[in-house]
């Protein structure tokens, strides 16, 4: 999955269609990510660490990804990012939807912060000594 299967998702929920009027949008989708991929940065952290994958580095040093580089965050967190991507890019034109659609983009966040993050089994350790009789 890429950042633009996010963006054309977005732009979905929208009903735009990808011509010269979404040209704005596009250009400004970069920013708008690279402020998606900071604010979840540590939930993601948690939940990759949880499931035991490597944390991924979410940009190098450009201050906005490319729209076809690989969406850096684990797969739960897609719908999120269309809800924020979405309520971003019209968030000065149509502040009534972009509040709706940020309103989402946090209920979808909170889902993963409370009931998404998978836990994982560790060994107790017996710290005052006492050993199971049988």
């Amino acid at each position: 999955m890429t950042n633009r299967d996010v963006y054309d998702a977005a732009l979905a929920l929208l009903a735009e269609a990808q011509d010269e009027l979404s040209d704005d949008y596009a250009q400004r989708a970069p920013y708008v990510f690279s402020t998606f991929f900071g604010e979840c940065r540590t939930l993601d952290g948690m939940h990759k660490s949880a499931l035991r994958q490597s944390e991924v580095e979410l940009y190098d040093t450009s201050p906005h990804p490319d729209l076809d580089d690989e969406f850096p965050l684990a797969d739960c967190f897609y719908t999120p990012g269309v809800f924020y991507v979405a309520a971003m890019l019209v968030e000065l034109e149509n502040p009534e939807l972009s509040d709706r659609f940020f309103s989402r983009y946090a209920d979808a966040i909170s889902r993963i912060a409370h009931f998404g993050v998978p836990a994982r089994s560790h060994t107790t350790l017996d710290v005052y000594g006492f050993h199971r009789c049988d």
